[in-house]
């Protein structure tokens, strides 16, 4: 079966059938091909390969899991950035490596894929909702985790323990740890580029025949290295010095390096998670206050509500819920969300709004108030309602509130047209745990600007309707006015929904003439 003077060292074959066919197959690669086991003259499309074969040192083909489509869209999503060809990636000593991805429809991640180097390797993944300003791939809500031990390196693919539904247009990271005999390390897949062929050829070395092209865009990837995330992008020169001088015949600018083998596996979902917000000025007539940046504050809206239609969705109690526990949400609102999600009559999904709106200043609690007032030294002006209200989608039924955001917010308050005048500075007070604190503030075309997580009681102030109130403190201390913005936190729980609403966080914005040295 081998020709002479090619015979194998020792005994022992697999016996192969070659996927072009054999016998009466027709094709250009078709045709009398292979062993002729029954003597016909006819190849039959099988041959042997020898255990002691050293030629077959690279993948030809890959065969992929066929499975059953979940949903009725008959489709599904695969997110995924290791689009270069490797033989095999390689072991490099660091902590953790992470891929992001942005959903572009409402998804439930359902599965992980990861490829790691080693054999006897525990892999270990989270799946975070991230922020809109998110600084690495773990700033976010923690979604699902879990972990599994595969005896063989190779590619894997791991079911998630919960369901994880992502907003359209939210991004979310898969992080991942490979640990083998307690310690972490990270598969980097990488080849030789362009540049390596032309020096080779340059110095006389013939019969290269190919060569690999990496595509790595920031945002993409990061690692975690001595305890600090960096983008991929970043530390890949990092990664191609080690290399080098390890294999030292090769050179830093031979190497092409893909991004980690991370990828999502999802299915599209019908019941959506939305937001809406209220630009600053927009409208009939213009909002006096609202948003600055509307998509930003969409989004960031939606993680706290998606962490907990998530947790809904997972059958997580009000008791055991961290929506509950780190105050996104009441217990009461939480309970009252999944009483209509359960109903087996509805189907909806859920909508949180940024409400924003002008308030009378008979809704502010007299406490509360007189704390402000203290601080601001008698002089408030105009009061507005900032709220984050989750509503149905089906019905616009008003389901609770959320209380905190992890990104703050940016918001905007316009500055009445007669304290523009006096060209004075504008400042943001907000009351936390008792203690009134200034907030950073920006004056712009007549507005005010500050960000708040919405986490706490927080009032801002200008020149108003103070004066029908107090008229007889204000009598001679103009120098000075405020403007309360109030904004829910869900504390006074024995409220009913309504008046909840009507009574969500505050903001404060304070105005203060230049003339004067007032300190809050």
């Amino acid at each position: 079966l081998f020709l002479e003077g090619h015979e194998p060292e020792k005994d022992g074959a697999w016996l192969v059938k070659n996927s072009w066919g054999g016998g009466l197959s027709t094709g250009t690669n078709f045709g009398s091909w292979g062993i002729d086991e029954n003597g016909d003259g006819i190849g039959d499309g099988y041959f042997w390969l020898s255990y002691w074969d050293k030629s077959i040192g690279s993948i030809e083909t890959f065969d992929y899991r066929v499975e059953d489509l979940i949903t009725n869209r008959m489709e599904y999503d695969i997110r995924q950035y290791d689009f270069m060809t490797t033989t095999e990636p390689i072991k490099y000593n660091s902590e953790k490596a992470a891929n992001v991805f942005t959903a572009e429809m409402t998804t439930n991640v359902r599965e992980i894929g990861v490829q790691n180097n080693n054999d006897a390797t525990t892999i270990s993944y989270e799946i975070y909702l991230l922020n809109e300003d998110a600084a690495n791939p773990t700033d976010g809500v923690l979604l699902a985790s879990g972990s599994e031990y595969f005896k063989y390196a190779g590619y894997h693919r791991i079911k998630t323990n919960k369901v994880c539904i992502i907003p359209e247009g939210l991004k979310y990271s898969v992080v991942v740890t490979q640990m083998r005999e307690g310690k972490p390390y990270v598969s980097v897949f990488y080849d030789f580029n362009e540049q390596s062929v032309i020096d080779k050829e340059a110095a006389g070395m013939t019969g290269i025949r190919k060569y690999s092209n990496a595509v790595v865009n920031r945002g993409e990837s990061y690692i975690l290295d001595e305890g600090k995330w960096m983008d991929w992008v970043d530390y890949i020169p990092t990664f191609k010095r080690a290399y080098a001088s390890v294999y030292t015949r090769t050179k830093e600018e031979w190497l092409a390096v893909d991004n980690f083998s991370i990828k999502a596996y999802a299915d599209y979902i019908s019941k959506e998670l939305v937001a809406e917000a209220t630009k600053i000025g927009s409208g009939e007539p213009a909002s006096t206050v609202g948003v600055s940046d509307e998509d930003a504050a969409k989004k960031d809206a939606l993680v706290p509500l998606a962490l907990v239609h998530n947790e809904i969705s997972n059958n997580t109690t009000a008791a055991k819920a961290s929506s509950v526990e780190k105050g996104y949400i009441s217990a009461d609102d939480y309970d009252y969300i999944v009483k209509t999600l359960i109903d087996p009559d509805r189907a909806t999904g859920l909508k949180v709004v940024v409400s924003s709106k002008e308030i009378a200043d008979s809704d502010l609690e007299q406490q509360e108030l007189d704390k402000f007032i203290e601080a601001a030294d008698y002089k408030i002006a105009r009061y507005a309602d900032i709220s984050l209200l989750v509503v149905a989608l089906d019905t616009g039924e008003y389901l609770g509130s959320l209380h905190r955001t992890d990104d703050p917010i940016d918001l905007a308050i316009a500055i009445p047209s007669d304290v523009i005048a006096l060209d004075a500075p504008v400042y943001v007070l907000r009351l936390h745990n008792g203690v009134v604190e200034r907030l950073a503030t920006t004056v712009r075309d007549g507005l005010a600007y500050f960000a708040s997580d919405l986490s706490e009681r927080t009032l801002c102030g200008a020149q108003g309707s103070f004066l029908r109130q107090f008229p007889l403190l204000i009598e001679n201390r103009r120098d000075v006015c405020y403007i309360y913005m109030y904004i829910s936190t869900g504390i006074l729980c024995l409220l009913s929904k309504q008046t909840r609403r009507n009574i969500m966080q505050r903001r404060l914005y304070v105005w203060e003439n230049q003339s004067t040295n007032l300190e809050a």
